[in-house]
């Protein structure tokens, strides 16, 4: 079984958590719970069915922009695979369940979203 999510939610850069992490003591915390919450949200909002088993997981991101590095905005694969987590659709992100993460990153001018497939593994094969 694939599944696809369609994400509108801006999530932080890792440059951006960091500079929170710097400052007040509590300003990470919050913005992870924020973009953790968010993806929450949003992943119920499109399905609600459990995807068991091992995964594997393609993120399409589009950015508006080219002024962050891949990696900084890649860094919100986080908040997203928490959101999925507290959302029910996966039981666990950990490497029992997450095989393999790809990034794909594109910019169109005025447009932010992310889009995640996940691909439900059986007998070592997607389905």
């Amino acid at each position: 079984m694939n599944k696809r999510f369609v994400f509108k939610s801006s999530l932080p850069t890792l440059n951006e958590y960091i500079q929170a992490e710097r400052g007040y003591w509590a300003a990470a915390a919050a913005l992870k719970k924020k973009a953790t919450g968010n993806i929450q949200i949003e992943a119920m909002s499109q399905s609600r069915k459990k995807i068991e088993g091992m995964v594997d997981i393609d993120i399409f991101w589009v950015t508006p922009d080219n002024k962050q590095d891949a990696d900084n905005v890649f860094f919100g694969i986080k908040f997203i695979l928490d959101g999925l987590v507290k959302a029910g659709i996966l039981s666990s992100d950990g490497r029992k369940n997450v095989r393999h993460i790809s990034n794909f990153i594109r910019t169109v001018k005025g447009k932010r979203f992310i889009t995640v497939t996940i691909k439900q593994i059986k007998d070592g094969k997607c389905s």
